[in-house]
């Protein structure tokens, strides 16, 4: 399989440790594409995006300004997709610029023969529920966010192996997760949804699911936890 492999390059000091592990990845079978977005000037990236609208940051903002930002992500995210479908390439593995991700994660994402299937990544360095995997709402187009993967009362890790569809521990196995921040897209999926926020100033990952969720598609997960880098930093603040 051909696929276009990178991320949007935010300016911040987790690129150069970004990079290397990006650079690490196995390819396996398939066919790596270097495909990068940069926000502004950073080494490492092909394309470029400036305008006027706010740039991202973890910092609090009134809804107008959260949407203005979610919109530019999304413009920045869409860009990425673009080209990664300019390229020929069947899927986009994207990984944000502050995740470092195993070796073998392209190829274990590849495995699990989804057209959107995720790693997990930590996005709260003191709320073991807030990952980058959620229950997408579609009713009200919102997100709620489980435990996707722990250590049992015996001391076994869970879920084990395999790519999952719900929650591990959802007796109903309802399926309606979504995920963003490290995921591995198929073309056809890239061909049906797009990236935006709402006027609620929702996330740009919301509005993706929306699309995707519409055409009939649900994400999968494999329990492959990333380091996260910003959230890291915060945990050791």
């Amino acid at each position: 399989m051909r696929v276009a492999v990178g991320g949007i390059i935010h300016p911040r000091w987790t690129v150069a440790p970004y990079l290397e592990a990006m650079h690490k990845l196995q390819a396996g079978p398939h066919t790596i594409v270097p495909c990068w977005v940069a926000d502004g000037e950073v080494a490492g990236a092909n394309a470029y995006l400036v305008d006027d609208r706010p740039r991202y940051n973890r910092e609090t903002a009134d809804t107008e300004t959260l949407r203005q930002t979610y919109e530019r992500l999304g413009t920045m995210r869409n860009m990425l997709a673009q080209i990664a479908l300019g390229l020929d390439c069947e899927a986009l593995l994207s990984v944000d610029s502050d995740i470092i991700v195993p070796e073998t994660l392209l190829v274990e994402l590849a495995e699990a023969n989804h057209p959107w299937v995720g790693a997990l990544v930590p996005n709260s360095p003191t709320n073991r529920r807030v990952w980058n995997v959620f229950h997408y709402m579609e009713m009200d187009g919102l997100c709620q966010h489980f435990e996707p993967v722990g250590v049992g009362a015996d001391g076994v890790e869970w879920p084990r192996y395999g790519a999952w569809h719900c929650d591990p521990r959802d007796t109903m196995m309802v399926r309606d997760l979504a995920v963003g921040a490290v995921a591995l897209y198929s073309r056809e999926i890239l061909l049906r949804a797009r990236w935006h926020s709402n006027g609620r100033g929702h996330q740009e990952d919301l509005g993706f699911a929306a699309d995707a969720f519409a055409a009939g598609y649900r994400a999968a997960y494999v329990p492959v936890v990333c380091e996260h880098l910003t959230v890291a930093r915060a945990t050791h603040a």
